[in-house]
């Protein structure tokens, strides 16, 4: 019998650990510390690297809670985290428009008239 392996039970059970204490307080030392999570610090497999994200997504989320930007409902419902996640992704690309037209930089290309680049223009010496 061939073996088949169960990717929704595999992200069910990584969810669970990392909204468990004890791997969130070990994420936020490793962050702040800077111990080793893994054996293999660089080449991470597949599941580390989904654990870790899921990690940083529920640390993320405890921080919005604590400081009260959402209700601590979000903690215990993952349609909701879901829902949140993607609320504060799109927040994120709008603000990241925003600043980038703020930081359009004025160039001047004659006494009279100016222009505005998305690009800084570095002077060489000659």
């Amino acid at each position: 019998m061939k073996y088949k392996f169960n990717h929704n039970l595999v992200d069910k059970n990584l969810k669970k650990l990392a909204k468990s204490i004890k791997y969130q307080t070990l994420f936020g030392l490793s962050k702040n510390h800077g111990f080793k999570r893994f054996k293999n610090e660089y080449d991470l497999t597949n599941i580390q690297f989904d654990f870790l994200n899921m990690l940083s997504f529920q640390c993320d989320i405890s921080l919005d809670v604590a400081c009260g930007e959402v209700s601590e409902k979000i903690l215990t419902d993952d349609i909701y985290a879901s829902a949140y996640s993607y609320y504060k992704m799109q927040s994120y690309k709008e603000k990241k428009k925003e600043v980038e037209k703020e930081n359009r930089v004025q160039k001047s290309t004659s006494k009279n008239a100016t222009t505005f680049t998305d690009t800084w223009d570095f002077k060489t010496k000659k």
